[in-house]
């Protein structure tokens, strides 16, 4: 091996040791930002799924007032709709609601 490529290798290990730092660095830094924001961040998040029954087809009476109450009670952050069979009964569901 000659003078050039001992060299070579020497400056490139020294290029993957500084970048091994600097991410570190990096990644300590993120960790730092992020832990910050999580004293301000909420602490639960209520996941809440519910099922429209074939809505807005189905046959059942005050489906929306139902859930109007549902939602009233438990107040969900996230809300998951099963059965929702098209975009206007969604529609109808945010009118209702609002």
């Amino acid at each position: 091996m000659n003078k050039n490529s001992r060299s070579f290798m020497v400056n490139k290990y020294k290029v993957h040791r500084m970048h091994a730092v600097n991410m570190k660095k990096y990644i300590v830094f993120c960790l730092m930002m992020f832990s910050g924001y999580s004293i301000f961040a909420q602490s639960d998040i209520k996941i809440m799924s519910y099922n429209l029954l074939i809505y807005p087809e189905g046959d059942m009476v005050n489906r929306i007032d139902t859930l109007s109450d549902i939602l009233d009670y438990y107040q969900p952050d996230l809300l998951l709709l099963q059965e929702l069979r098209s975009e206007e009964g969604l529609r109808q569901i945010e009118e209702e609601l609002d």
